[in-house]
């Protein structure tokens, strides 16, 4: 980007919606605003829907109101590839799983994002920065603060500061959820991670 964009008012399509995005995307350290995407039963959701093995989007600030069903988050509804400081402001729903403040279902790496000033709400899994975490190179120097994880199914629920689940490393994150709730009869919750299988 060259400069900032406001979305306000304007009904968005995911950037390589049911498509990989394997390009690189720099931010420049600007702030695309009034984002809204509605879109509740579509899996994938997010400013980008898969960013590939070979996508990267860095260096940008989204702020906004993102609504998906399977894989739903700020940035990006999976990411395979790199997302590298980014930071999202907003609300990110999901009404099925995975749902994160950054991506939804995370299998590449997120370095030196943020999320902050959001409600994060997911059916199984929502995390902070990923509702998932797996086959992944992982999570790096993230932080996730003042963000609020909701939790609406009635069986299992796991809710992360930084992923709900996670089997993938972990490295120098930080996360200060101001507040968790769950619907669930069995709820995995933690600061970083709701359910870990990893370092």
């Amino acid at each position: 980007l060259q400069c900032d964009i406001d979305l306000s008012d304007k009904d968005f399509e995911p950037i390589a919606f049911g498509e990989y995005f394997n390009h690189t995307f720099d931010g420049g350290g600007y702030t695309i605003s009034g984002l809204n995407i509605n879109k509740p039963g579509a899996d994938i959701i997010g400013l980008f829907g898969d960013i590939g093995d070979t996508g990267s989007v860095r260096n940008l600030t989204v702020a906004g109101n993102i609504t998906g069903n399977n894989g739903t988050g700020g940035i990006a509804g999976i990411n395979r590839g790199t997302i590298s400081g980014c930071t999202f402001r907003g609300k990110v729903t999901g009404t099925n799983d995975y749902t994160g403040g950054i991506a939804g279902f995370n299998r590449g790496l997120i370095a030196g994002c943020r999320v902050t000033e959001s409600i994060i709400t997911g059916t199984y899994r929502a995390g902070g920065i990923a509702g998932s975490s797996e086959l992944a190179t992982g999570i790096s120097a993230c932080l996730a603060d003042d963000v609020t994880l909701k939790g609406t199914f009635t069986g299992k629920v796991s809710l992360g500061g930084i992923a709900g689940t996670n089997s993938a490393p972990l490295v120098a994150c930080v996360a200060a959820p101001e507040k968790m709730t769950s619907q669930g009869q069995y709820t995995y919750a933690g600061s970083i991670t709701g359910d870990n299988w990893s370092t």
